[in-house]
């Protein structure tokens, strides 16, 4: 949390390295105290927690692209599910 408090620009960098955090709070902090919607989307994506993830491209990032592109490499049908949900939401399918 230090290092996203004192220099933002290193916080993906540092995600990249360390492996000894609590992901679920330091990813909440990146999203809630900083808008860091990148770095949270990293966190998540590294401890295996897909649903936050595409959580984090779909409503912070609203990057659907990017979004469908995750849901293809991670192929689990619960990110299918919030990548389906989001699509009905926005009227992008019908």
């Amino acid at each position: 949390m230090t290092a996203i408090k004192t220099d933002k620009e290193k916080v993906a960098d540092y995600v990249g390295r360390l492996d000894n955090y609590d992901a679920p709070e330091l990813a909440e902090y990146a999203l809630r105290q900083y808008n860091l919607f990148e770095e949270a989307y990293l966190i998540y994506k590294k401890a295996g927690m897909n649903e936050k993830a595409i959580e984090v491209l779909l409503e912070n990032d609203q990057n659907i692209e990017r979004a469908i592109e995750f849901a293809e490499r991670i192929g689990s049908p619960e990110v299918w599910s919030k990548l389906a949900e989001a699509q009905l939401r926005s009227g992008s399918i019908n």
